[in-house]
């Protein structure tokens, strides 16, 4: 008989067995193992008296009272501790002192056939989407819908082909198996388990799961706040605040954060200011000032605190880590090598707005820039016009460029102006019927003031357009977007070039109104 086990491995810096357990004093020895074992007595579910009511009296009590039990198997494993853990037992184990992905990496290194149950999904974006891919039959990886460039793996379930294991096998930081106890050696289970851990098999078709994945043990999250909060007391440029979410920002007139001063935006500066000689300040200062934005009448109209406007790039020993919406994820080396690759790319390449022939930025409303910007006859004014519920462009230039606009912001934000640019790139390079709708709208409205879009709408070359990401900041010598926006862009970027358009950033200088 095969059991359902959860196996996990304690972190290598972790030798000694009782490590596993939170809860020591229960602990028993055994055979070359320790051993924890937990029983709880028999309870009625809460439900109970519900279904007492329709029972004839006296009848069904017994049956209805419940009892749970589990255990844990701690063992050495060359050099490393193991822990199998049966039904509740696992709750006895501490969490924070297990080795991450050891399920994900073992699973994919075991499974025999290349092929899938079930995905579990997280998105790269800013919200993390979550979501739970199965399928009927057993089907590979290609076959489900997972964007390798923007998601990743939180689990998979794959199968195994061995006398000693069930069929199934999953995982993600724990590892979910049947193991038949009567047929085979625990220790040589274990080691079995630990080799296909070490194994790097996985990644000959698998190597994206390393690219980047969120940190969850406490532990490591005390370590990065702790570090967090020593960047911003020494001022560090990467670590900044915006308001992450979604706003009608023309309904915000002004914000208020750490006192009652009206601001046009968040300064981390007014931070520092606050900090810098207080010892006694740490990471919950964050955590419990509030950032708010209102309206003209004095209606609060967003809420959230310092923590979650954070965006920071933390380096531990030689892990790179980022924050984003009060969440740290472990970013891989190569990974992050890319990304600087393309931060570089757009430091030293992105078009300045005087180039292309914009004006600096004055306005506090992106639609009042937009209408500045038409006034010059080298630019037409496409924002909130909508052909088919999608915005082609903010602006439309007589150099065949559409441009979108946005003010700088949290990686949200930025995603969701590159995925606005995608969209619209995509229609316009496959819908014949869609050109002819923008053609419409565009002589209906009066539109086309620089010139027409299309030679023919009948033979659309995305060779000939560019796409434009306009991005309004105080600071343009100081550009650089979020770790999550520029993941964002990288694939933006290369969707929209592989239709054949040319692809890039225009830094747009935000100054304050002239009096």
């Amino acid at each position: 008989m095969k059991i359902n086990t959860s196996v996990f491995l304690l972190k290598q810096e972790y030798s000694s067995i009782d490590d596993a357990f939170v809860d020591k004093t229960n602990v028993l020895e055994g055979n070359g193992c320790r051993i924890y074992i937990t029983s709880r007595v028999c309870n009625l579910p809460a439900w109970s008296g519900v279904v007492q009511k329709f029972l004839p009296e006296g009848e069904g009590r017994n049956i209805l009272h419940s009892a749970s039990s589990g255990a844990i198997i701690a063992l050495k494993v060359k050099n490393r501790v193991m822990a199998l853990s049966f039904a509740s037992g696992r709750y006895n184990l501490d969490q924070n002192k297990m080795e991450d992905r050891f399920g994900l990496k073992t699973c994919l290194n075991m499974q025999t056939s290349d092929k899938f149950r079930n995905l579990k999904i997280q998105s790269l974006e800013v919200n993390g989407v979550q979501k739970l891919e199965s399928r009927s039959s057993w089907s590979e990886m290609n076959d489900f819908s997972i964007n390798i460039e923007n998601e990743m793996i939180k689990s998979v379930t794959g199968q195994v082909d061995d006398e000693w294991f069930g069929k199934n096998i999953s995982g993600f930081d724990s590892l979910s198996i049947k193991i038949d106890f009567e047929n085979c050696d625990i220790n040589a289970v274990c080691e079995k388990l630990l080799d296909a851990y070490y194994s790097d098999d996985y990644k000959r078709q698998y190597d994206f799961i390393d690219k980047i994945f969120p940190v969850n043990k406490k532990s490591v999250l005390k370590k990065l706040d702790e570090e967090l909060f020593q960047k911003i007391r020494n001022h560090d440029e990467n670590v900044w605040m915006c308001i992450p979410d979604f706003l009608d920002w023309e309904n915000v007139e002004y914000i208020k954060y750490l006192d009652d001063e009206e601001e046009d935006d968040v300064r981390i500066e007014k931070f520092y200011e606050v900090i810098d000689g207080d010892e006694n300040k740490t990471i919950d200062f964050l955590k419990k000032s509030y950032i708010k934005c209102y309206s003209s009448e004095g209606k609060c109209l967003y809420k959230q605190n310092a923590y979650y406007c954070s965006t920071a790039e933390v380096h531990l020993g030689n892990e790179s880590y980022i924050l984003n919406n009060a969440k740290w994820y472990s970013i891989s080396t190569d990974f992050e090598k890319e990304l600087d690759l393309l931060d570089e790319d757009i430091q030293n390449n992105s078009e300045i707005y005087s180039s292309v022939g914009l004006p600096a930025c004055t306005c506090d409303k992106e639609e009042d820039y937009n209408n500045e910007c038409a006034l010059s006859p080298d630019f037409d004014l496409w924002d909130q016009q909508l052909v088919d519920r999608i915005e082609v462009c903010d602006l439309w230039s007589k150099r065949k460029e559409f441009i979108h606009v946005k003010k700088y912001s949290s990686s949200a934000v930025l995603s969701h102006l590159f995925l606005q640019g995608l969209v619209s790139a995509t229609r316009l390079c496959q819908s014949k019927n869609f050109r002819q709708k923008v053609e419409q709208k565009g002589v209906k409205e009066n539109l086309f003031t620089s010139g027409k879009m299309f030679a023919s709408v009948d033979a659309f070359h995305a060779k000939d357009y560019s796409v434009k990401f306009a991005i309004i900041s105080k600071d343009v010598q100081k550009f650089r977007l979020p770790r999550f926006s520029l993941i964002s862009y990288r694939q933006t970027k290369r969707n929209i070039e592989d239709m054949g358009y040319t692809v890039g950033i225009i830094k747009i200088q935000k100054e304050k109104p002239v009096e």
